[in-house]
């Protein structure tokens, strides 16, 4: 008897397949077709962005650019209406932060070099673009999606535009890096270009529904 071989071309792994499937599933009001962002999705074809960005360091910044061209052509107005949608939306669900872990309200620091003093948070790595998180020097984050934020002290910063900002989707991982980008990254994006690039009153709406955590009785420390 002959065995007949057949090469079956290579799919994603079952888990990637699940992934996608769960994310469209939970962001699905993100990316229809009278979205503002629908024009996004077809730009970023989500299942390549899903495997690049597994793949290789510099796929998450290429698609980034191209998500916030995209986001500047839909004109203010469009921007101005989704965002508010958003955030109303975001602000009936806010039990996600509470499942957050609290972050360290000290860096442990010898002889210049910071040392994160809980295992379940990872960094400290520097804030290397301040237009996030102005006045902050480092961060650590956990694998839930708390972002803790520190000055150049080791102190937490619990305030300001340079406090840490809770995920809702953690960015922990390659893996989960497209729903984090969905999820806290757009946002953020729309609501600091509909400020004029700078930290305004729609930064202050993304904030209320990501909001910094203050640690266990830590001293107030804004930025």
């Amino acid at each position: 008897m002959k065995i007949l071989w057949v090469r079956v071309p290579p799919c994603p792994p079952f888990f990637l397949i699940l992934s996608y499937i769960y994310s469209n599933m939970q962001y699905a009001d993100f990316y229809n077709e009278r979205d503002i962002l629908s024009e996004i999705k077809q730009e970023l074809k989500l299942e390549q962005l899903y495997v690049d960005t597994l793949l290789k360091e510099g796929a998450f910044s290429h698609y980034m650019g191209k998500a916030i061209e995209l986001i500047k052509k839909s004109g203010v107005d469009k921007m101005s209406d989704w965002f508010e949608k958003w955030y109303s939306k975001e602000k009936t669900d806010m039990g996600w932060v509470n499942k957050l872990p609290d972050c360290p309200c000290r860096l442990d620091i010898s002889n210049g070099e910071p040392k994160s003093p809980n295992k379940n948070f990872t960094g400290p790595d520097p804030i290397l673009k301040q237009f996030l998180h102005p006045g902050a020097k480092w961060e650590l984050r956990s694998k839930e999606g708390q972002q803790c934020c520190y000055d150049s002290k080791g102190n937490l910063l619990t305030g300001g535009y340079g406090a840490g900002t809770a995920d809702k989707e953690s960015p922990a991982s390659k893996a989960n890096a497209p729903f984090h980008f969905k999820s806290d990254v757009i946002p953020f994006f729309i609501a600091y270009y509909l400020d004029g690039n700078k930290h305004g009153n729609r930064v202050d709406q993304y904030i209320d529904v990501r909001p910094p955590n203050v640690g266990k009785n830590c001293p107030p420390n804004a930025s």
